[in-house]
């Protein structure tokens, strides 16, 4: 592969070499990565209801545990 130019400003030319388009392409799928994590635990929160930990023991907020019962 050969480095492209890329004109930026006034006329000037700047080269963009292999390292430059590894550096952007990985920025931008690590952006979309952190994108769909987070869309992924925001739909779990959503439709699957908020967790919260208590003691050492997971539960949903609508249930009531046990030692709150007696």
């Amino acid at each position: 592969m050969t480095p492209t130019k890329v004109r930026q400003g006034r006329g000037r030319k700047v080269e963009v070499g292999k390292f430059d388009k590894i550096i952007t392409d990985s920025e931008r799928i690590s952006s979309e990565e952190v994108h769909g994590l987070l869309t992924q635990v925001l739909k779990d929160r959503l439709f699957n209801g908020v967790r919260y930990v208590k003691g050492g023991q997971v539960g949903n907020l609508n249930e009531k545990s046990e030692l709150e019962i007696r």
